[in-house]
């Protein structure tokens, strides 16, 4: 075998492991409903923002209700 030979055999695998990886990554695009790495940590970087607002707004409202209800005491 001679050495251009085991350089193309070499590449051609280095390029099908690429394919590999890059399908992970970026996801297939024959299969829809199996998202990449990159769209699914997408997608919990946005979950986790809602959850912070979400947990913001009640932890606000518990504060304004407490803030009342002492407000409430004090001035009765």
């Amino acid at each position: 075998m001679s050495e251009i030979q085991m350089l193309q055999d070499t590449v051609k695998k280095i390029e099908e492991k690429l394919d590999v990886i890059l399908n992970v990554l970026m996801g297939n695009p024959n299969t829809p409903n199996e998202p990449g790495l990159l769209i699914r940590l997408d997608r919990l970087e946005q979950s986790n923002k809602f959850k912070t607002k979400i947990l913001f707004l009640m932890a606000s409202g518990l504060g304004m209700v407490a803030g009342n209800a002492i407000f409430f005491l004090i001035n009765r």
